[in-house]
């Protein structure tokens, strides 16, 4: 592994900012006494009511943490209880070692960004590429039900990380629910090494490149600073920033990554404590600046620190945004060692992004609206989409049709025992609706229209300043 930046690994000691919604993702904390760990004890419950009483971002009442914490017998059902904040979480010792992994990019798993729907089940944000998860199919947005027989209701994402953690070569089951469908999965654990940046040229157009940020980890700053240096060594002329499925991680790994992109003195966000008053966050020194145009790209899994930074180059005129509207989560959390070897996760602050905007449970919106229609189900639990992986016919009525392909199709029904899917066809003005094979179609990898997207508006950007320095 590369050496990781000490002095960021101390800052631990005291307190860790969290700007992250996951273990590798969204993170919750709804434990009930199902779900206890026997390594609590009342000088922990008590450790956290005094933490909470006096650093936790809103007012809250002793009385009402002692009665809920006598009522659910569990830190974690006293929480659940008293405070409507799934950031807010109890990890023991155990889920407290796990969450300082994340932190530094290497584990053994099964290679999952996970976290909590709005329903507080736990879903799959997406498979990191080229891990266990990935090559058995698990895709995002499927929810985990069971993890070795043991249901995930209630669980927290420490708790079903460390499920999904263990030695390498072992394996671990989990029961998947996709749509209506309930799908078992057999898995091999095995050595999870994430990479916080990765950066290619993009083929169709030489000069621009992809780069992608997975998470806000130590890791994240020096990274990138590489990849920006070689970007403009081989003499790259332009970058679509990907913050999609990015769920957050480090406030100072956020501050550091937009300081690479924003001038010095430039502001990155306000932080606003508990008294309501306002601290301005600006860019770090660094040593190295890229003055090339930046597209960034987001989605609805694109949280907290994404949307720092989203914010930062957004509201400074510093980049173009396209995607979907990002997932809103606008709190701090702070992390603080308890006595007993285990960590209190508190929402001590929010924040505005650099304009000044509270994005907490709004998000942020594009520029550059493209919604991506095959990620959403529907009611029957459907894709509303699909792509054509090359040309396929379409029976429709007494006609056949050639689509073409890469083309998109509305979603109808399907029909498993013959292997096709009912859909809808537009071209043009013409609308076709029939059946066609499911092996012409791009189920699980469609064609990646927001980058797509993202790389024509760099291109043109690019063309215009091109055009306006020539003129």
């Amino acid at each position: 592994m590369r050496q990781r930046r000490r002095a960021a690994a101390l800052i631990v000691v005291v307190a860790l900012l969290l700007l992250g919604v996951g273990t590798m993702a969204m993170r919750g904390a709804r434990a009930d006494s199902n779900t206890a760990k026997p390594a609590e004890s009342l000088a922990d419950a008590l450790q956290v009511i005094a933490l909470l009483k006096t650093q936790y971002v809103d007012p809250v009442s002793t009385m009402d943490l002692m009665r809920n914490y006598l009522s659910a017998g569990t830190i974690g059902g006293m929480l659940s209880k008293s405070l409507e904040d799934p950031y807010t979480r109890f990890m023991d010792k155990a889920a407290f070692s796990e969450m300082m992994i994340d932190t530094r990019g290497s584990f053994y798993g099964i290679g999952l960004y996970i976290g909590l729907d709005k329903e507080e089940r736990l879903i799959v944000v997406a498979p990191i590429d080229g891990t266990p998860a990935q090559r058995a199919g698990i895709k995002s947005g499927d929810h985990i039900a069971q993890i070795d027989g043991k249901t995930t209701r209630f669980m927290s994402t420490d708790q079903a990380a460390s499920l999904m953690r263990g030695p390498k070569g072992t394996t671990v089951n989990l029961t998947i629910e996709r749509g209506q469908e309930k799908l078992p999965f057999t898995i091999q654990r095995d050595e999870i090494n994430v990479p916080a940046v990765t950066s290619k040229e993009i083929e169709e157009q030489p000069g621009l490149y992809h780069l992608q940020l997975s998470t806000f980890s130590e890791e994240t700053a020096p990274q990138l600073e590489k990849a920006l240096r070689e970007i403009q060594a081989k003499g790259g002329t332009g970058i679509v920033l990907d913050l999609r499925y990015n769920p957050g991680g480090l406030l100072d790994s956020a501050i550091n990554v937009a300081s690479y992109f924003l001038d010095d003195g430039k502001e990155v966000l306000h932080i606003i404590d508990r008294q309501k008053g306002k601290e301005t966050k600006k860019t770090a020194k660094v040593s190295f600046r890229t003055k090339l145009p930046v597209v960034v790209l987001v989605n609805k899994y694109s949280a907290s620190a994404s949307e720092i930074l989203t914010g930062a180059l957004k509201d400074s005129g510093r980049a173009t945004v396209v995607g979907t509207k990002t997932f809103g989560k606008g709190l701090v959390q702070t992390i603080f060692p308890l006595a007993s070897g285990g960590a209190i996760s508190l929402t001590t602050q929010s924040y505005l992004t650099a304009g000044g905007t509270a994005i907490n449970k709004v998000g942020i919106e594009p520029h550059v609206s493209v919604p991506v229609p095959e990620e959403e189900l529907s009611e029957e639990g459907l894709p509303v989409a699909l792509w054509t992986r090359e040309e396929a016919e379409l029976k429709s009525g007494d006609k056949t049709i050639t689509v073409p392909a890469e083309s998109q199709l509305e979603v109808i029904s399907r029909d498993k025992d013959k292997e096709r899917w009912q859909v809808k066809y537009k071209t043009g003005e013409s609308v076709y609706t029939g059946w066609i094979s499911e092996e012409k179609l791009q189920q699980f990898n469609p064609v990646d229209v927001q980058l797509n997207k993202a790389i024509e508006v760099l291109a043109s950007q690019i063309s215009g300043m091109q055009l306006k320095q020539a003129s």
